[in-house]
C-alpha cells in the first residue's frame, strides 16, 4: 500500500468518524433540550402543587380553628361559662404545621 492510498484511506476513516461524532453530538444536544424542557415542566408543576398544598393547609387550619371555636362555644354553653374565657383558649391554639 503506497503512502497516497494509506493517507486517502485514513482521511476517509477520519471523515466517517467525524461525521458519526457530529451526528451523535447533535442527538445528545436534542436529548439535552428535551430533558431541560421536561425539567422546566416538572419545576412548574411542583410549584403549582406546593401552592395548592399551602392553600389546602390554610383552609384546613381555618376549618380546625372554626371547629375548635364551635366546640368551645358548645362546652361553654353546657357548662354555663362566659364565652370570653373559652375564646382565650381558642386564640392560643396554634395551627398544625
Amino acid at each position: 500500500m503506497n503512502v497516497f492510498v494509506y493517507r486517502s484511506y485514513t482521511f476517509d476513516v477520519n471523515e466517517k468518524l467525524a461525521t458519526q461524532a457530529f451526528a451523535e453530538a447533535s442527538q445528545l444536544h436534542l436529548q439535552k433540550n428535551e430533558l431541560l424542557d421536561q425539567f422546566s415542566f416538572m419545576q412548574e408543576s411542583l410549584g403549582k402543587a406546593d401552592a395548592e398544598i399551602a392553600l389546602i393547609r390554610k383552609h384546613s387550619d381555618e376549618k380546625v380553628q372554626e371547629l375548635l371555636m364551635q366546640l368551645n362555644t358548645s362546652k361553654a354553653e353546657q357548662l354555663g361559662l362566659p364565652r370570653m374565657i373559652l375564646v382565650q383558649s381558642y386564640i392560643s391554639v396554634q395551627p398544625l404545621v
